[in-house]
């Protein structure tokens, strides 16, 4: 069925936002296997937290990878079933991710709360003698975010720090590894150096959630536009 100028142009730049879609779902989907490797190597400060959030990235990853396929196959084919079908099931999306916003923005100071809790129960046990599992945990959550300590090094009541605190410390060391605090490179308690880094990635999600949806908006009434003209 041959259809206007104007719903061919719809028709190509319906596709060419779904192949974007297709891009954007990759990235998506190599965040989420990032979070579930930092999930292995920081399991025993939040492990449960990581995990659920590895699946849902991973989960909505997929999620765009399918209706992105789905809006290229229905512009491309012309087909007013699979084109409405792929209008609502946006529609649906950005509905989530409002939801989603709203309880993430809510809870926010709640979250940070509870990661700060986790870490100072976890860190508190270095001046036990810890086991090696917890000090590897420990050794790793420093080396992968540039601290020391939950607020600082005088959160370790030892005469030395763990090495990752003077930034010598690799996953091949022992656990238990220490430096002097002579040595320290890394100077900035973890608890704030996690808060800012989350803060950092929240921000920028944000802004892209907000194009996301103006974007998707705009395809869904692209969708709606172009499956009218085939219906004809």
């Amino acid at each position: 069925m041959g259809i206007s100028c104007g719903a061919t142009l719809i028709k190509y730049l319906l596709f060419l936002f779904n192949v974007l879609w297709l891009l954007l779902g990759g990235v998506v989907l190599w965040l989420g296997f990032k979070i579930a490797i930092w999930s292995g190597d920081l399991h025993d400060v939040y492990e449960n937290n990581l995990k659920t959030g590895a699946i849902v990235v991973l989960a909505a990853g997929f999620l765009i990878f399918v209706l992105a396929f789905l809006g290229c196959c229905g512009a491309i084919k012309q087909n007013s079933c699979m084109l409405s079908t792929y209008g609502g099931l946006i529609l649906i999306l950005v509905v989530l991710q409002c939801v989603g916003a709203y309880f993430v923005l809510r809870d926010k100071g709640k979250i940070q709360d509870e990661i700060k809790g986790a870490i100072r129960t976890e860190f508190d046990k270095w001046n036990r003698s810890p086991s090696d599992d917890v000090a590897k945990t420990i050794q790793l959550f420093q080396k992968t975010f540039e601290c020391c300590g939950v607020t600082g090094q005088t959160d370790f009541t030892t005469p030395e720090l763990p090495e990752s605190c003077c930034d010598k410390w690799s996953k091949g060391d022992s656990p238990q590894a220490k430096c002097q605090r002579s040595q320290i490179k890394w100077t900035q308690g973890c608890a704030d150096k996690l808060e800012n880094t989350l803060t950092n990635y929240l921000g920028g999600l944000g802004g892209v959630a907000i194009a996301l949806v103006l974007i998707q908006l705009l395809i869904i009434v692209s969708a709606c536009c172009l499956s009218r003209e085939v219906r004809g």
